[in-house]
């Protein structure tokens, strides 16, 4: 296969991006398959597409065509992770979200008939929140908008104009802080032990 020269790809030429396509489909779409076969099969195509919008917005960047199934294969993979990382946030957010407001409306829903489970809700959800109002102002929107909101790193950095290692750090501290001051809550360890593991 005769690879079209970078200053092509970069000019946007259709026939150039279709050679690349043809090229680097395949590998694509196995990376974003083997991501999330065992939660979203049904997704990959959708992620892999995903792979080659960001890489032609990027493309100016891309020092030569040899370098592009490398660099695909990397942007699928993190894409598919972000895939992965939305879908449970947003299903994680749903739950806590029924639940929070239900107890919050003393409305206790079917699952929490016992009352020592709505009291350690309501526990648990007034002190997430005064840590919250403890941490660093820009610290707290970044958690609230990766954990509630179910945004990707790339997508707070996006909206905050900051690098994605940097969104990574802020969660991480928040994080820590966050372990720090509810480590011996007994109620916190229960229902976020594996925010517990990954600090």
């Amino acid at each position: 296969m005769n690879l079209p020269p970078i200053e092509l790809l970069r000019q946007g030429d259709s026939e150039s991006w279709d050679v690349v396509f043809e090229w680097l489909w395949p590998k694509t779409l196995h990376t974003t398959h083997h991501k999330l076969k065992a939660i979203a099969p049904a997704d990959a195509e959708d992620v892999a597409l995903d792979a080659f919008v960001s890489l032609f917005r990027t493309i100016d960047n891309v020092p030569s065509t040899e370098s592009l199934p490398s660099l695909l294969v990397a942007i699928a993979s993190n894409r598919a992770t972000d895939y992965l990382r939305s879908r449970s946030a947003q299903k994680r957010d749903a739950s806590l979200s029924l639940t929070f407001d239900a107890v919050l409306a003393d409305e206790t829903p079917s699952e929490l008939v016992n009352p020592l489970e709505a009291l350690q809700v309501r526990e648990l959800y007034e002190l997430l929140e005064q840590v919250r109002l403890d941490l660093p102002p820009l610290n707290a929107r970044i958690l609230y908008e990766y954990y509630y909101e179910g945004l990707t790193q790339r997508e707070i950095a996006e909206r905050h104009g900051v690098t994605v290692s940097s969104i990574s750090g802020r969660i991480r501290r928040g994080l820590l802080i966050l372990h720090n001051k509810l480590k011996n809550n007994h109620i916190f360890c229960e229902e976020f032990p594996d925010k517990i593991r990954i600090i």
